[in-house]
């Protein structure tokens, strides 16, 4: 069997990979957009519209991150 061959586990696993990585690039794409940059708030708009599942994901990390960082900032959320 070839190294480079994939099983059915590690190829499950790079899906979640990168599905993550467009949902992390997405939540950023949302914190410049509520810094109402124009291009990240057009892109943001698009994704909501256009691909829902991924846009609530994406928020939901956003929000999380900013959570943890106030959290570490010691401001109270």
């Amino acid at each position: 069997r070839s190294p480079l061959s994939s099983s059915s586990a590690a190829s499950d696993v790079y899906k979640r990979q990168v599905k993550e990585n467009h949902s992390i690039g997405l939540s950023w794409l949302i914190n410049a957009a509520e810094l109402a940059l124009p291009q990240a708030i057009k892109r943001v708009e698009y994704f909501r519209i256009n691909e829902p599942l991924l846009y609530q994901e994406a928020l939901a990390l956003s929000k999380e991150v900013t959570n943890e960082v106030l959290a570490a900032s010691g401001a109270i959320i």
